[in-house]
C-alpha cells in the first residue's frame, strides 16, 4: 500500500470512529472534517408533561424527595445513554443461556453510584416507609434503587427495544437545546454604590 492509499485508508477509519485525523507531512496536511454520527447524532429531551412526571414521581418514589434528588436522578439517567443501551440489551435475552432480570448489572452500578452520592437521608427519601429497606445504603437498597431507575428510564422514554425485546434504534447522548437557561447580563451590585446617590434601587432604561 503506497503512501496516499494508506492515508486515505487512516482518513476513512477514523472518522468513521468519531475523530478529528490531523496528519501533517513536508509536503501533505490532511484534515477529517466529518465528526462520528454517534456524537453529532443527538436524541431530544423527554417531553412529558409536568402533572404526568409528578404523577410518576409520587408512585415511584417517596413522598418526601426533594426536587433536587429527582433532578440529579433524571440528569443521572440522561447522561447515561450507552449504560441503558447495555442495560436494556441485558434485559431482554435473545440467546438460550442469557437471563432476565428485574435489574441489571449495568444499573445497579449506576444505582451504587447514586447510594455514594446521597446521605442516608435522602436515600430514605427514594422509598415509602413500608418499602424502604431496613439499610439503606446496603446490597438491597442497591437491588430496589435499581428497579426504580429502570421504571424512571422507561418512563422517559429511554429504552431502545420494542415491545419484543429487540433493539428498535440505540439511545444517542440526550440534547439540552431545549433546557439552556436564559441568562440577563447584570450588574453585580443591587443598589448604587456612589456616595453621592445613596442606595438607591438600580433601574434599567429601556
Amino acid at each position: 500500500m503506497d503512501y496516499n492509499s494508506t492515508i486515505c485508508w487512516i482518513f476513512n477509519v477514523f472518522s468513521q470512529t468519531g475523530f478529528y485525523v490531523i496528519i501533517w507531512h513536508s509536503d501533505s496536511f490532511f484534515v477529517a472534517l466529518s465528526c462520528c454520527l454517534c456524537s453529532s447524532h443527538e436524541d431530544p429531551f423527554p417531553n412529558i408533561a409536568f402533572d404526568v412526571f409528578s404523577a410518576f414521581i409520587e408512585s415511584t418514589f417517596g413522598p418526601k424527595i426533594s426536587l433536587s434528588t429527582v433532578l440529579m436522578l433524571l440528569f443521572s439517567l440522561n447522561e447515561n445513554t450507552d449504560l441503558l443501551n447495555l442495560h436494556a440489551r441485558s434485559q431482554n435475552p435473545q440467546f438460550y443461556n442469557e437471563q432476565k432480570r428485574d435489574s441489571s448489572t449495568w444499573m445497579n452500578v449506576l444505582s451504587k453510584g447514586i447510594q455514594k452520592k446521597l446521605t442516608a437521608k435522602k436515600m430514605k427519601s427514594l422509598f415509602t416507609k413500608e418499602g424502604r429497606p431496613e439499610d439503606v445504603m446496603g446490597a438491597e437498597a442497591t437491588e430496589l434503587t435499581s428497579i426504580k431507575l429502570n421504571d424512571f428510564a422507561n418512563f422517559l422514554g429511554l429504552n431502545p427495544c420494542g415491545p419484543n425485546g429487540k433493539i428498535l434504534q440505540k439511545l444517542y447522548p440526550i440534547s439540552k437545546a431545549s433546557i439552556v437557561p436564559v441568562l440577563v447580563l447584570c450588574p453585580t451590585s443591587y443598589k448604587c454604590m456612589d456616595a453621592s446617590c445613596q442606595p438607591r434601587s438600580l433601574l434599567m432604561l429601556t
